[in-house]
């Protein structure tokens, strides 16, 4: 008797900190997902009506978080945030910088290059700021891109990267979403990245 009454005062416990976390983001219980992968130490919620894919290839570890489904390897979304996990940071940059605004800078130096390479205009935002979540100190860059009429299939984007080193690893949150609906995806995002815990 006593047993079942501890479960049942277990459950509303856990029940009543859930609701309490989920209010506290911003997010309804009820329409919420929580992610967690403890190999690589990430947890983050998520929009329920959403769809999560994850990919592995050796010291590199993938999350997607999108508002439209991925179904082939090659397939791509409009609006959604992917995770780059990268282990042996400070290995991996050796060569071009040691410390991790140095490492952060040179990240997104390779967004820039890579978007020049388009012919893309980019109008910044905000560029490498810090931002504390959950105890963890990350860079925040956000961004627009104005891709050329005749660039075959792109359209003009709005992007936030959130960048930090924890325990060795790069963790890169990249989230993009079309112009037009960017505001309300930046929403859902901020909501995201304040529920996120990196261990």
């Amino acid at each position: 008797m006593n047993r079942s009454r501890g479960r049942r005062h277990f459950f509303i416990v856990v029940f009543l900190w859930i609701s309490c976390v989920c209010l506290f983001y911003g997010f309804s219980e009820k329409e919420v997902t929580v992610f967690t992968d403890s190999k690589w130490g990430v947890e983050i919620m998520y929009p329920k009506a959403w769809f999560s894919k994850t990919t592995t290839r050796g010291d590199t570890y993938q999350l997607f978080l999108t508002k439209e489904e991925l179904k082939g390897s090659d397939s791509a979304f409009q609006t959604g945030v992917g995770l780059l996990v990268l282990s042996n940071a400070k290995k991996a940059f050796a060569a071009v910088a040691t410390t991790d605004k140095e490492i952060a800078e040179t990240w997104v130096s390779a967004y820039e290059s890579g978007l020049g390479a388009s012919q893309a205009k980019v109008s910044w935002d905000r560029k490498n700021e810090l931002e504390e979540i959950n105890g963890v100190t990350f860079y925040r860059t956000e961004l627009r891109v104005d891709y050329p009429e005749e660039a075959s299939g792109k359209h003009d984007v709005g992007m936030i990267l959130i960048f930090a080193i924890h325990k060795d690893r790069v963790y890169n949150f990249t989230f993009e979403s079309p112009l037009a609906q960017y505001e309300s995806g930046k929403s859902e995002f901020n909501k995201m990245i304040a529920s996120l815990k990196l261990f």
